[in-house]
Order: C-alpha cells, then sequence, then structure tokens
C-alpha cells in the first residue's frame, strides 16, 4: 500500500468537490433538519412529561446524518468516476482497490468530523441544547456510525461496479432502508416485532440505544457499543470482500463497459 498515492486520491476528490462546498451541503440538510425536526419535538416536549425527548431526538438527528452522508459520500465517489468516464484511467494506474478504499475512508472520516461538529453547533445555536454533554462516548459513537456508513457505502459500490451507472439513483436510496430498523428516535421495544428483528442484526441500533441510555441513566451502556462494533467490524469486512469481488469481476469483463 503506497501512502503517495492514497494521499493523491483524497486530494483528487477534495480538488473536484472543495471543502467549502461539502461544508455547505451538510449545512443546508442540518438546518432543515433541525428545523423541522427539532421544532417538532420542542412541541410533543411541551405535551408531554420528558424534559428530554428534545435532546433524544436532536441527538439521534445529528449522529444519524453520520451514516446518511457518510455512505452517499463513499458511492458518490466512485459515481463520479463512472460518469467521468474515468475508471479505467484510475484503475489503471498503479493505484490498486485498497488504497482508493483506504483514500476514500480517510476522506469520509474528515467529513464525519464536519458533520457532528456542524450539527452540534446548530443545535446549540437554534435550540440551547449541548449534545456534547453527552461527554466521551460522543467519540465512540461518531466512530461507529462512520464503520456503519462506510459498509453501507461499499455495498452500494459493489452493485454500482457491477451494473454500471443505470443504478445510481441506490446511491440516494439504499442507505434509507436502514434508518427505520435503527431506533433513531424511538426506542427498539416500540417497534414491531418483525422490524425488531431486523434491527437486532444492525450495529447502528446499539449505537442509538445507548445514547438513549445515558440520557435516561447518566452512563453508557458498554454492552450495547460492544454490540455494535462487533457487528461493524463484520459488515465492513464482508463489505469490502463483496466488493472486491465484484471489482475483479467487472474488470475480467472490462472495466469500460460501465462507463
Amino acid at each position: 500500500m503506497n501512502f503517495n498515492r492514497i494521499y493523491a486520491i483524497i486530494l483528487r476528490y477534495l480538488y473536484a468537490e472543495p471543502i467549502l462546498n461539502r461544508i455547505f451541503k451538510i449545512s443546508y440538510w442540518n438546518i432543515l433538519n433541525i428545523v423541522i425536526w427539532g421544532t417538532t419535538s420542542k412541541w410533543i416536549q411541551t405535551q408531554t412529561n420528558n424534559p428530554e425527548l428534545g435532546l433524544i431526538i436532536l441527538t439521534g438527528l445529528a449522529f444519524w446524518q453520520i451514516v446518511f452522508r457518510v455512505n452517499i459520500e463513499t458511492a458518490k465517489n466512485l459515481s463520479q468516476e463512472l460518469n467521468d468516464k474515468n475508471l479505467v484511467n484510475l484503475f489503471s494506474s498503479p493505484l490498486n482497490l485498497s488504497e482508493w478504499i483506504c483514500a476514500i475512508s480517510i476522506l469520509n472520516l474528515i467529513e464525519t468530523i464536519l458533520v457532528i461538529l456542524i450539527g452540534s453547533i446548530l443545535i446549540k445555536i437554534t435550540y440551547s441544547i449541548n449534545i456534547m454533554k453527552l461527554g466521551w462516548i460522543v467519540i465512540p459513537s461518531t466512530i461507529l456510525l462512520w464503520i456503519s456508513g462506510l459498509f453501507i457505502g461499499f455495498l452500494i459500490c459493489s452493485i454500482l461496479i457491477r451494473a454500471g451507472k443505470r443504478v445510481q439513483d441506490l446511491i440516494y436510496s439504499l442507505g434509507y432502508i436502514f434508518a427505520p430498523f435503527s431506533a433513531i428516535y424511538y426506542p427498539a421495544y416500540m417497534m414491531p416485532e418483525w422490524v425488531k428483528y431486523i434491527s437486532i442484526f444492525l450495529p447502528t441500533t446499539y449505537v442509538f440505544e445507548n445514547i438513549r441510555y445515558i440520557i435516561s441513566n447518566g452512563q453508557s451502556n458498554f454492552n450495547l457499543i460492544i454490540k455494535s462494533l462487533m457487528l461493524n467490524i463484520i459488515y465492513l469486512t464482508l463489505s469490502i470482500i463483496i466488493f472486491n469481488f465484484m471489482f475483479k469481476s467487472s474488470k475480467a469483463r472490462g472495466l469500460l463497459s460501465l462507463e
């Protein structure tokens, strides 16, 4: 693995979409979601006896943006190469797939930090709610959701590298499938039974359950963190294996056919 090539790929995507443009996109969607869901949660809070409802919903919203942005950006970078007809040029160079994956992961880690920082600042300014009061657990929660976003993104990349541009709509839709099963805004026990059976296999569920546990009890449930970590490792490994298999299969058929 060559770190100069990894750095070059990071620069390639940063120049293709400047950091200010990325910040604007993150801020735009965050502002819309925070205003809509924040105002709704504050109103519901006035009708209930739960003073933490606003914090629960807005924290879930801020952290879900990590998964949402990372899986989209991961797949969108590959889609960009397809649209620019640059896939053959990219992988006919000394660059290998593992270096591309590493570069994309680092790039998305940077975006993850921006997402949680911008989201927390906007929530603090708009509703005077400080999601950072969760403490140190913000860091492992952010990392776990970053990994979740990556494995979803690499699954989408696997489909893209196999089927080409005709399935590009999956970039913006496939990630949403995980949202109803991840217990973002509500506890898992409130889900219908068949939804619960799916949710227990998602690492995102345990992150959001732990966040609510901290808000309610003032301490973290480490069992939930460990479960999320183990599932994330399994799914990330499988997604990379599948992506690598699909890439080799498409390369054997000719990457030019995808463009």
